[in-house]
């Protein structure tokens, strides 16, 4: 299952599920992603949990909850690190 070889590839796939619009299956990146992270990259729990990479999941699934909060500046600092972490 080794689907990510690098922060880069988890960067890339939360980047990737923004014009997604199936819930199941982006809370299953998610966690795969989130797995990886911790497992495979050694991230502490809270490192993990405050990732930009995990902010940029967690407000594609508010956003098809119907609960996103729009103009939140840390989601916006997390969209603009994953985008750098992609490059």
């Amino acid at each position: 299952m080794a689907r990510f070889n690098s922060i880069q590839d988890c960067a890339q796939t939360a980047s990737d599920i923004q014009n997604a619009c199936n819930f199941s299956g982006i809370l299953h990146t998610f966690v795969e992603v989130f797995t990886y992270m911790k497992n495979d990259l050694g991230m502490s729990r809270d490192e993990v949990n405050t990732h930009p990479i995990t902010i940029v999941f967690l407000d594609k699934l508010n956003s098809l909850a119907e609960i996103q909060n729009l103009g939140c500046e840390r989601v916006t600092n997390a969209l603009d690190e994953v985008d750098k972490l992609c490059q």
